[in-house]
């Protein structure tokens, strides 16, 4: 199967307007907690030469958002 057709029948299983109803479970971590754990191991030099990187390229804070 080609994706554009597994893409197709994957909709079908589950059509984008049931994405809407989706909830995050209970025992999901905090997001901003996340965040402020690796914050207590950065390296305070660096942190602006990364704000002016993601600055330049807002993909990049897209990526650099997905912590776990």
């Amino acid at each position: 199967m080609n994706p554009f057709e597994d893409g197709k029948a994957k909709r079908k299983a589950v059509p984008r307007s049931a994405h809407s109803v989706w909830s995050a479970p209970a025992d999901r971590s905090d997001p901003i907690g996340i965040l402020q754990a690796q914050e207590t191991t950065r390296v305070n030099s660096h942190l602006a030469r990364n704000v002016q990187r993601l600055e330049r390229e807002a993909a990049s804070l897209i990526i650099a958002a997905k912590a776990k």
